[in-house]
């Protein structure tokens, strides 16, 4: 909402079929076959409803072999999605124990979600959660 509100174009919901439109609007070009050179994912994934579906919709998205995706997570991860004044379960859930280290939390990312989604890790950094 506070990207929105400065005047960022921004996507909203749980896939990128607005990503054309809103490219459009912000009058940015998109490369070949709508795909862009840079996402930044900053932790969205412990409130969003298709988490795999999303990170998998984003790599086909990423431009071949030069996209990168700027992902945060906040960990320990203990996700919930808001639905009216409400919180639930999301539909898809990530094999992260919300009980695990930092370490242990990053490795299962890793080897069990982005790892097999086609994703290739450059950086990985412990920041704190402000």
């Amino acid at each position: 909402r506070s990207l929105r509100q400065r005047g960022f174009a921004t996507l909203t919901g749980e896939n990128l079929d607005g990503l054309g439109a809103a490219a459009a609007e912000a009058g940015i070009c998109l490369g070949p076959e709508g795909s862009v050179d840079c996402v930044a994912l900053l932790n969205v994934l412990d409130r969003c409803d298709v988490p795999v579906s999303l990170l998998r919709d984003l790599r086909r998205r990423l431009r071949p072999g030069t996209g990168r995706l700027l992902l945060t997570v906040v960990l320990p991860f203990r996700p919930f999605v808001e639905r009216g004044s409400g919180r639930v379960p999301p539909k898809e859930r990530l094999p992260l124990d919300p009980n695990a280290s930092w370490e242990a939390s990053v490795t299962v990312l890793w080897e069990k979600v982005l790892e097999p989604l086609g994703f290739e890790l450059d950086v990985v950094a412990r920041l704190p959660y402000l």
